[in-house]
């Protein structure tokens, strides 16, 4: 069937528009930070110590940006950035908290956040570097959307031939003279078990489930397969 799909530059163009995330890289951002942590069931104490520390960390940096990573080695309470001087490394959307994110991406770069409240306390944010997001143009994908939009075709093209066989089909005999009307070679497997590859299929267990469970001489409905669509009778 994918030999003979057409698929016309609107519906390539279409699926490109929709599409853009699968031709690209999303916006990345590197970013260090000193986390003063405040635990979930802190006093108000706590909390009040924890952001007076965080605001003179701030006052520091403001006067001394440089300091940022070794301020972040000798303050900062997050286990996992701070021997690295508060670096993060490049990070995209959906993988910080909130706030943090917004932060980050809200900052330009070498540019110092103020105090930013999360679930895990406050912190000061340094924005390192950018990656910006890379899409790839049409002309550079349109071989893969042409691929893409074939085998969607294709494979619907297949569960409709299919069903309309499966429609007009009640025994073997009937299932060998449709696929001979059209053109669709009738094939007889080896014998198999179960778990093993079906001769010209491989691993179908599915389908071997579906055999396994009919009598010699039933069809079975359309079997959606790897390579397509199968209509079986056991022999």
């Amino acid at each position: 069937l994918l030999a003979r799909i057409d698929v016309s530059n609107e519906e390539v163009r279409n699926y490109y528009d929709g599409h853009r995330n699968e031709f690209g890289t999303p916006e990345e951002r590197r970013a260090a930070h000193i986390l003063i942590s405040v635990p979930a069931n802190a006093s108000q104490e706590q909390q009040d110590a924890a952001r007076k520390k965080s605001e003179q960390l701030l006052q520091q940096i403001s006067k001394t940006p440089a300091r940022f990573a070794e301020l972040a080695r000798l303050n900062s309470q997050d286990p996992g950035s701070a021997a690295n001087g508060g670096d993060l490394g490049f990070v995209g959307r959906g993988v910080m908290v909130k706030p943090f994110e917004d932060a980050v991406f809200a900052l330009k770069t070498g540019e110092i956040s103020a105090l930013v409240k999360s679930d895990f306390g406050y912190h000061i944010i340094k924005m390192v570097d950018n990656q910006p997001e890379v899409v790839r143009q049409l002309a550079e994908v349109r071989a893969e959307v042409l691929d893409q939009l074939r085998w969607q075709k294709a494979q619907q093209e297949a569960e409709t031939v299919a069903k309309a066989m499966a429609a007009s089909v009640k025994t073997p005999a009937d299932l060998e003279r449709v696929a001979g009307e059209r053109k669709i070679e009738f094939r007889e497997s080896g014998l198999f078990l179960p778990d093993q590859p079906i001769d010209l299929l491989g691993p179908q267990p599915e389908l071997a489930a579906t055999v396994f469970g009919m009598k010699e001489g039933e069809v079975s409905t359309p079997q959606r397969v790897a390579r397509g669509w199968v209509l079986a009778t056991v022999s």
